[in-house]
């Protein structure tokens, strides 16, 4: 079921600047899932990212404006939905996300148990790999709190950038989906949506080359400006999601 799944799933791999990184999460995702479509949305990158991705033979969509994480994966869900397929994985550019993780977020989805699967660092035998540390752990764990508690599930990881949705979620994310802190905003419009959300154990890693485009002014705003995206969120009329035909 899910190597059927798998057929007709596409990768989404945002990329702001990732041209020293794409060749060789793009290598690895081809060495794992030799078969599996691959978009990269180039997020008006000012280096080479569009030109990599090009030489790779990859799709690829190129912002004319910088859209940040959430415009540029919500692009990807819209260009998913557009062409058929049955399910999206977002993917990181920079090799932090494992690629094969991506058959085990696409299983509860091929067995109908999920709507939305997210690769937690905080569950199964992948528990603790890649999490954060210090005042960024402690983060998270609030943000984690506040979101299942609004969103009335428990979620461990909701600053998860590794996700997989069926067609159904992604018609709904296509046109919702949150743009400055997407994750967890997104994990709790799904949620009050009906959509059936799990999480599946993955690990994460350094990035390969390069730096964090969080700096340190966003890494203070960050906290405050994810709280009140949430609570902003949970007071939005909820959205239901469209009958399957």
């Amino acid at each position: 079921m899910t190597e059927e799944l798998l057929r007709r799933t596409l990768v989404l791999i945002p990329a702001y600047n990732e041209a020293a990184n794409l060749s060789s999460t793009v290598a690895e995702l081809r060495e794992v899932l030799p078969d599996v479509d691959v978009l990269v949305i180039d997020d008006a990158s000012t280096d080479d990212t569009a030109r990599v991705a090009r030489d790779l033979g990859v799709r690829l969509v190129r912002a004319p404006v910088n859209l940040g994480i959430g415009g540029a994966v919500q692009t990807g869900f819209q260009y998913a939905l557009r062409r058929g397929y049955e399910a999206t994985v977002e993917h990181d550019a920079d090799g932090q996300h494992d690629p094969a993780a991506i058959k085990a977020l696409l299983t509860p989805l091929a067995r109908k148990e999920a709507d939305v699967a997210i690769g937690s660092r905080y569950v199964g035998p992948e528990r603790g790999a890649g999490r954060p540390k210090g005042a960024r752990r402690l983060g998270v764990a609030f943000f984690s709190t506040l979101t299942s508690l609004l969103a009335g599930k428990r979620v461990r990881d909701v600053t998860s950038g590794q996700w997989a949705v069926n067609r159904r979620a992604l018609k709904f994310l296509a046109e919702f989906f949150p743009n400055d802190y997407p994750d967890a905003q997104a994990i709790l419009a799904t949620r009050r949506a009906g959509f059936r959300i799990v999480e599946v154990p993955v690990g994460m890693r350094p990035r390969l080359h390069g730096v964090s485009t969080t700096n340190l002014w966003r890494s203070l705003l960050y906290p405050f400006s994810v709280t009140i995206a949430v609570v902003v969120e949970f007071l939005r009329r909820k959205t239901k999601p469209e009958k399957e035909e």
